[in-house]
């Protein structure tokens, strides 16, 4: 009887100093419900918001994981989009069937099977980042209730301790904020490459010289996008462009021979072709006015232009 209740306290020690495991993060589940989200038949608003606010915003393990997923999908779109001849959106033809090699590749065959342009899925992703957080803010807005002082936080408290993962047992927070600039590049030139519905270029152009174009290490990696708005073929989208286009021409030094060359000459070109009673007619047109006094007293104008556009 000794023995047997030395046992059970051995037994009993052991798993009080056993490390108990930790819940970790269900990735799977995350990118399977983003999938399902991106997908559905009809888009939900609702539970956009909800992804957005609850998790995208709050949880920096969260943002990570789905950030790269919805890299990837956008990315596996955007070279099946290209792969038709013409630029619509039909992958290459395969001999046989195939089971998709990854989450992506099984994304882009649903989104076929559904019917699903890939204008649509722009839009969703879109709906999805538009009120992430950028890479430098504060990521979570803390509670600032009584219990939140008592427990001894104030709102100077550094965000690295202020803001917790989801999963509790996995990496720490400061590690995703480091990879987060990285992610948040990805996922924005992977997104920027898909087809633009026409009623939200202009959206999508008032929203990235500011809450996109500062926190991308290469700006100059945004200039294809701008240059595909201003020849989208509307006077008012083109006129738009202007602003992300004289940022990168000014700041980013777009146009430098060795890194875009001719583009100061193709920009020029294109502004002058906006010089029509049309554009002058528009609701930008004060914008667009602006944007170009201070695109022909810019020093990069070409001298050739600057004749033209003094006649």
């Amino acid at each position: 009887a000794i023995s047997s209740e030395d046992r059970e306290l051995r037994e009993t020690a052991g798993l009080a100093t056993k490390p108990v495991a930790r819940p970790a993060l269900p990735e799977k589940r995350l990118r399977d419900l983003v999938t399902e989200l991106l997908l559905a038949e009809h888009w939900s608003e609702h539970a956009c918001e909800c992804l957005s606010g609850e998790f995208l915003q709050r949880y920096p393990d969260v943002r990570h994981v789905l950030f790269m997923h919805l890299a990837n999908c956008c990315r596996q779109l955007g070279q099946a989009v290209a792969a038709r001849k013409g630029g619509g959106f039909e992958p290459p033809e395969a001999k046989r069937p195939r089971r998709p090699a990854s989450e992506a590749e099984a994304f882009v065959a649903r989104l076929r099977e559904g019917g699903l342009a890939p204008q649509e899925i722009f839009t969703r992703v879109f709906a999805l980042l538009r009120d992430a957080p950028t890479p430098e803010q504060k990521t979570a807005e803390q509670p600032q209730d009584i219990d939140h002082l008592v427990a001894g936080g104030e709102a100077g408290d550094d965000d690295e301790g202020a803001e917790a993962t989801l999963a509790p047992g996995g990496r720490p927070a400061g590690l995703f904020k480091r990879k987060y600039r990285a992610a948040f590049q990805d996922l924005w030139l992977q997104l920027l490459s898909l087809p633009v519905p026409m009623k939200q270029w202009a959206q999508v152009l008032q929203f990235l010289p500011e809450k996109v174009i500062p926190h991308v290490g290469r700006p100059l990696m945004l200039a294809d996008f701008y240059l595909r708005a201003f020849h989208s073929g509307s006077a008012e989208v083109s006129v738009l462009s202007l602003s992300g286009l004289l940022l990168l021409l000014t700041t980013y030094g777009l146009g430098d021979p060795e890194t875009l060359s001719s583009s100061c000459n193709e920009f020029y070109a294109q502004m002058y072709s906006l010089f029509t009673t049309e554009t002058f007619r528009l609701r930008k047109r004060a914008r667009f006015q602006r944007l170009a006094v201070a695109s022909l007293t810019s020093g990069l104008l070409p001298a050739r232009y600057a004749a033209v556009f003094a006649k």
